[in-house]
């Protein structure tokens, strides 16, 4: 027993030093799993975008043009419908021009009727032989003085009719071309490419004051936003714009500021911005309300009137 006793108490001083040694490893400190992540997430993740405005607008025809009769009649064709896609100089309607067809082709008999010319040529050529006939004459002075004038007047005579007659067959050419652009009024042509959006008028009606059809130019769309005055200065004519529908904020349009209205609006504290938007092929109506954002420039160096902010802010 008395040998055993330090055996034991070495053998339990042994264990109580491994129970230290693990103790101390166990009590490290784990890692901060969390702070690393959140440190890691931190460096990678990409930079926030910047602030994007957007303000209500509204898309519109570039222009619409009421097109009417440039002279007072009665309708006789119509030619195209509402909806149409038309041209510039396509034709769109045709007024009765019976009174002017016939002005044409009396007109026109007149211009090719060279009789007149015909016979004053000739009798300036006989004329002009007389008086090589009787040249001779002249000279050894056989012929009085009267009869040598008198060849010399006829012939003069001659040639001053011939130019009435060269200048009246002028005057009938022009009198056609002048009887040809009245018929042309008749004929009613587009001024712009466009879209036919309305029709008035039918055959047999008289064409006055109310115009035949309604044209809308659709490339390019004009679009007019209303921006605080506040951005006055960081909005600039060339500068880009997006559009985006009301009904859908995944689709966006390219354009371009058009005009910069300098002059605000004094109740709201807001200036107008046309934006031109292309519609080649008419792809996208006009009449609907959308949203724009500017690519801005510069730094904001106006600073809106304290009434101004307040109608703003109160809206």
């Amino acid at each position: 027993m008395r040998t055993s006793l330090p055996v034991l108490l070495l053998a339990l001083g042994v264990v109580a030093l491994e129970a230290a040694v693990s103790g101390s490893a166990w009590s490290e400190p784990a890692p901060d799993i969390e702070s690393s992540q959140s440190g890691s997430s931190a460096t990678e993740a990409a930079p926030a975008k910047p602030d994007r405005s957007w303000y209500d607008c509204v898309i519109e025809p570039n222009r619409i043009v009421e097109l009417g009769g440039p002279v007072t009649g009665m309708l006789d064709k119509v030619l195209v419908e509402r909806g149409q896609r038309v041209t510039r100089g396509q034709p769109i309607a045709e007024l009765e021009s019976s009174l002017q067809v016939a002005e044409i082709n009396l007109a026109r008999a007149r211009a090719g009727d060279t009789s007149t010319i015909d016979l004053k040529k000739s009798r300036l050529a006989f004329e002009k032989r007389r008086i090589a006939r009787n040249s001779r004459l002249m000279r050894i002075g056989i012929l009085t003085a009267k009869e040598a004038d008198e060849i010399k007047t006829a012939r003069e005579i001659a040639e001053g009719e011939l130019r009435e007659a060269e200048h009246g067959h002028r005057r009938a050419q022009l009198e056609l071309e002048q009887a040809r652009a009245r018929l042309a009024l008749r004929t009613i042509r587009s001024p712009i490419d466009g879209l036919v959006i309305e029709r008035n008028l039918d055959p047999g009606e008289t064409v006055g004051e109310t115009h035949i059809v309604k044209i809308a130019d659709l490339d390019p769309l004009r679009v007019e936003v209303f921006v605080p005055v506040v951005l006055i200065d960081r909005i600039q004519a060339g500068a880009s714009a997006t559009i985006r529908f009301r009904t859908s904020d995944d689709f966006e349009l390219a354009g371009h500021v058009k005009v910069v209205d300098r002059v605000a609006d004094v109740s709201s504290g807001m200036f107008k911005v046309q934006i031109k938007l292309p519609n080649p092929d008419y792809r996208f109506p006009a009449g609907l309300n959308c949203k724009a954002s500017f690519s801005l420039h510069g730094r904001q160096a106006f600073t809106a009137p304290a009434t101004s902010r307040l109608q703003f802010s109160e809206r």
